[in-house]
């Protein structure tokens, strides 16, 4: 019983001496505030840890701008543009350039750009033979103010440079239509080398490219059992409608 009780003791005063170690540790540590060589910072940590004051100093961190949003942990930084550079910058303004019209024939009214101008002729008269248009991709008309011809209208771009540009064009001609009245009485009408028909039928009578506004037709007319009647020459204009009259079959067996 001595023994054991001797035991017990010895163990009682290892507790107790072990929880003294542990205190003065703590009050070591926590002494008028100011931490133990235990809890100082190492030379490793110093060196990759800044100081409190070093983000106020360094331009690039301080001098980011009014409206920078700050960027957390994990987040991508997104330069923002100037409001206008995306801005498209005004067109420049299109060059103007005096444009002289050649139309064949000449009475003709001149678009530009469905817009009419004016009748082509001396301007001294209230005509005109020339404007000022934009350079650049234009549409240009002429429509003839008579019967002879059709109306044209074409794309043309007036390049941009010094002096007048030519803007001229040959419209083409209609064909004129020719009738021989024979009375009723059946033949056929030959218009020598441009086309052939029958009499008291209108035939029309086709204008080439290179002819001029009058042409000089010969006319024959054959009736049946007959032999042909060549009529005098006649002069027949691009669109122009004419009718022979009294044209009769000849007397006599043919």
């Amino acid at each position: 019983d001595v023994a054991v009780a001797a035991g017990r003791e010895a163990a009682s005063a290892g507790v107790r001496a072990a929880d003294a170690g542990s205190a003065a540790e703590a009050s070591g540590r926590t002494e008028a505030g100011r931490p133990t060589d235990a809890d100082a910072e190492t030379p490793e940590e110093a060196a990759v840890t800044p100081a409190a004051g070093d983000a106020a100093q360094d331009p690039d961190v301080g001098d980011a701008g009014a409206d920078s949003a700050p960027v957390h942990a994990g987040e991508v930084a997104i330069a923002r543009s100037p409001p206008d550079a995306f801005a498209r910058p005004p067109p420049a303004a299109r060059e103007r350039r005096i444009v002289v019209f050649r139309p064949l024939p000449q009475n003709v009214e001149i678009l530009v750009d469905g817009r009419s101008i004016g009748r082509y002729g001396p301007e001294g008269l209230g005509f005109v033979t020339q404007t000022e248009v934009e350079t650049g991709a234009r549409e240009f008309s002429f429509v003839p103010l008579s019967d002879c011809c059709y109306a044209a209208t074409w794309a043309e771009t007036v390049p941009a440079g010094d002096g007048p540009h030519t803007v001229g064009r040959k419209l083409q001609w209609r064909p004129a239509r020719i009738t021989v009245d024979t009375g009723g009485e059946p033949a056929t009408v030959d218009v020598l080398g441009r086309a052939t028909g029958r009499a008291n039928q209108e035939i029309s009578i086709p204008f080439d490219a290179h002819d001029p506004f009058e042409l000089r037709l010969r006319i024959s007319v054959t009736f049946p059992g007959s032999r042909p009647i060549v009529l005098p020459e006649r002069v027949v204009r691009a669109g122009e409608t004419i009718v022979i009259r009294d044209v009769r079959p000849p007397e006599g067996p043919g």
